[in-house]
């Protein structure tokens, strides 16, 4: 198979289904559904607070500012030490360590809720949580 055709098949593919989802989602949101916020199911009321959090902490800290940030190549250290406030930081660790313990699964949601505001910034976030 040829590489070249498997990435551009997969590509149109992807853009497509994101074309799609928008499309649907300015659908839901046409008709009174809320698309903008956490999943409806599958959330406890922990993650949910977890979710929350870094939805709001997203769409008013990170998300006006990402645009600045991507174009002029800015790390945002003073966001990053505001989410660090806030439980983002040293996630995985136990609270005797001054982490938030969340876990995989509530580092999941804390990602995916954050990656709303800028995903460049919450990229780098999981990756550093990982080593």
């Amino acid at each position: 198979m040829n590489f070249g055709k498997l990435v551009s098949s997969s590509s149109r593919l992807l853009a497509s289904r994101a074309v799609n989802a928008r499309s649907s989602s300015l659908n839901l949101h046409a008709r009174g559904f809320k698309t903008d916020s956490a999943p409806l199911i599958g959330l406890d009321e922990d993650m949910q607070g977890v979710w929350d959090t870094a939805y709001s902490f997203a769409q008013n800290e990170m998300l006006p500012k990402a645009k600045e940030w991507d174009e002029k190549e800015i790390f945002p250290v003073e966001t990053m030490k505001a989410a660090a406030e806030l439980g983002f930081a040293a996630i995985y660790c136990k609270g005797d360590y001054g982490g938030s313990e969340l876990g995989r699964v509530g580092a999941a949601v804390a990602f995916e809720a954050l990656s709303t505001g800028c995903t460049s910034t919450t990229g780098e976030t999981c990756c550093h949580r990982l080593s």
